[in-house]
């Protein structure tokens, strides 16, 4: 048995030693002369400097687009919040017209004049009228006649 398993370990060795020959430098393999050594060397070192001062390129790069995504997330979050609270002034503004109409709807109504007319003086819708014009006369069924009105003071002198 020990012949058997020669030929397979002698195989095996040599397979190890090429393989470790493939690792040494040429120099020791004896593939290159030393200048030709050097100079791959220098060109190792070169490329060497060159792949560390791309790593910093791109940590820099890496760095200044996380500071942008930062500084992005901020801007969206401001406008965000810029954005609500004139969601919210418009929310407000509308509830306070819908107050202000509902308002005026019923001093409407409360300043109807609602009486029987003895005359009118006035032929069409949209009229001009003369300042001391009457307008129309009202008279009351069955009831004294009592007017009230609000009126500007400046109105109020000049008034019938």
């Amino acid at each position: 048995m020990p012949g058997s398993g020669t030929p397979l370990k002698q195989s095996s060795l040599a397979h190890q030693k090429a393989e470790i020959a493939c690792l040494q430098p040429p120099r020791i393999r004896g593939d290159a002369s030393d200048s030709h050594y050097d100079q791959l060397r220098d060109q190792a070192v070169r490329n060497q400097d060159k792949m560390d001062s791309q790593r910093k390129q791109k940590q820099q790069v890496s760095d200044t687009l996380t500071a942008t995504r930062d500084q992005l997330y901020k801007t969206q979050e401001k406008y965000r919040e810029s954005v609500l609270q004139k969601i919210e002034m418009a929310v407000n503004e509308s509830f306070d017209l819908t107050k202000t109409k509902a308002q005026a709807a019923e001093q409407y109504q409360n300043d109807r004049l609602c009486a029987p007319i003895q005359s009118l003086s006035v032929a069409n819708i949209g009229s001009v009228i003369q300042v001391g014009q009457t307008v129309a006369t009202v008279i009351p069924s069955d009831t004294s006649l009592v007017l009230e009105a609000g009126l500007p003071s400046q109105v109020l002198a000049s008034s019938k």
